[in-house]
């Protein structure tokens, strides 16, 4: 019964039934859905200056902003 209502809820979705089967063994495994974070620490921003950067008007890319912060744009 249960491939069943993994080919309704495949239908419902509009995703594979093998997704679906991949995503009921990782919860059965790993007791979760959601992926492991993966390798980045987090990173510590200085609030003081991050406000002044904020409150001030800024003529600056994300890029260029994200190197004074330390920090990887998502642009990239």
């Amino acid at each position: 019964m249960q491939a069943l209502g993994g080919i309704k809820a495949s239908h419902l979705f509009k995703i594979s039934v093998s997704a679906i089967g991949r995503w009921h063994r990782k919860y059965r495994q790993e007791d979760r859905y959601f992926p492991k974070r993966r390798g980045s620490s987090e990173k510590n921003i200085n609030l003081e200056k991050l406000e002044v950067h904020v409150k001030e008007p800024q003529d600056t890319t994300l890029k260029k902003a994200a190197q004074e912060f330390g920090v990887q744009s998502a642009t990239g």
